[in-house]
C-alpha cells in the first residue's frame, strides 16, 4: 500500500467518526411561505389605518390566520374594486377585505365557509330618519344615492332602486361626508361599515336597521388553489369551536347579533 492510499483511507475513517459521533443530522427548519393577503385599507372596521398602523377586524383575522397556517402575512392594499383582478393574476393569494358572497362573484371565486352575517343597510342624516324608516321607503327614493365603488350596494342601487340617482364613491368617509353636507340622501353599504359610520357620527347620521339583502361575509381565493381555501376552512372550523372568531368579531362588532 503506498503512502497515498494510506493517507486516503486515514481521511476516510475520520470522515466517517466524525458522522457517527455527531448522528443523524437534523434537517433544516423550512422556512414559512408568505401568504400574500388582499384587502383595502379605507373601510373601518373591516381594515383601515390608524396612523401608520394598518388595523381591523380582517386584519386580525388575516394575522391569526397566517400564524395558525404557519406562514408570514403580508398585506397588499388596493382600491376595493381591484381585488378580485388582483387575485385571479395571483398577484395575491387570498382577498380578506369584508367581501360579500355572490352568485356572480362565486363564478369567478371559491369562497371559503362565511364568519359573519350581514347585509345591506342604509345610513341617512337624523333629520332625516322617518323619510326612510321602513324598506319601501328607501327602495322608492328617488333622491341621489351614494353607494362605494365595486361593491354590492352599487349593484343592489342600480338593479333594485330605479328612481334614485346613482353616485359612485371611491370610499365610505368619502360618501358619509357627502351625506352631512347634504349631496346624497341616503349611503347604502354593509351593515358593519354602515354601523361604524353612524356610530362616528351620532350627532349627525343614523343608521336604518330594516336590512334591505340578507349576505354572508367570507374570504376569497382562486379556485385552483383548493388546498388553501380547505386549509383556511380548517382553521376557521377550530376557531368558530374554541372561541376565537367570536372574540375577534366582538373587538370590533360591539353588540352584534350572535357576536357577543
Amino acid at each position: 500500500m503506498t503512502a497515498r492510499d494510506m493517507l486516503v483511507r486515514l481521511a476516510m475513517a475520520i470522515a466517517v467518526a466524525a458522522l457517527v459521533a455527531c448522528g443523524p443530522s437534523a434537517p433544516r427548519p423550512k422556512k414559512p411561505g408568505v401568504l400574500l393577503v388582499g384587502l383595502s385599507p379605507d373601510t373601518p372596521p373591516i381594515a383601515f389605518r390608524t396612523g401608520d398602523q394598518l388595523t381591523g377586524l380582517e386584519v386580525d383575522f388575516a394575522r391569526r390566520l397566517a400564524a395558525d397556517l404557519g406562514r408570514e402575512v403580508r398585506f397588499v392594499e388596493m382600491h376595493f374594486e381591484d381585488l378580485i383582478p388582483a387575485l385571479l393574476d395571483r398577484r395575491i393569494d387570498v382577498i380578506m377585505s369584508g367581501m360579500t358572497i355572490t352568485n356572480a362573484r362565486k363564478f369567478r371565486l371559491a369562497f371559503a365557509e362565511p364568519y359573519l352575517k350581514s347585509g345591506l343597510v342604509g345610513l341617512v342624516r337624523r333629520e332625516d330618519f322617518k323619510r326612510y324608516d321602513e324598506v319601501d321607503r328607501i327602495l322608492g327614493t328617488n333622491g341621489p344615492v351614494g353607494v362605494r365603488r365595486g361593491t354590492t350596494g352599487e349593484k343592489f342601487v342600480a338593479e333594485r332602486m330605479p328612481n334614485a340617482r346613482l353616485v359612485v364613491y371611491p370610499t365610505s368617509a368619502d360618501a358619509a361626508l357627502e351625506l352631512r353636507q347634504n349631496r346624497i340622501d341616503l349611503f347604502i353599504n354593509d351593515a358593519p361599515v354602515i354601523a361604524w359610520l353612524a356610530s362616528a357620527n351620532e350627532a349627525d347620521l343614523a343608521g336604518v336597521w330594516k336590512p334591505l339583502t340578507h349576505d354572508e361575509l367570507a374570504w376569497a381565493f382562486r379556485p385552483d388553489d383548493e388546498r388553501l381555501r380547505a386549509a383556511a376552512n380548517d382553521v376557521l372550523a377550530r376557531w368558530k369551536a374554541d372561541g376565537t372568531s367570536k372574540a375577534i368579531l366582538g373587538r370590533w362588532l360591539r353588540g352584534w347579533p350572535g357576536v357577543e
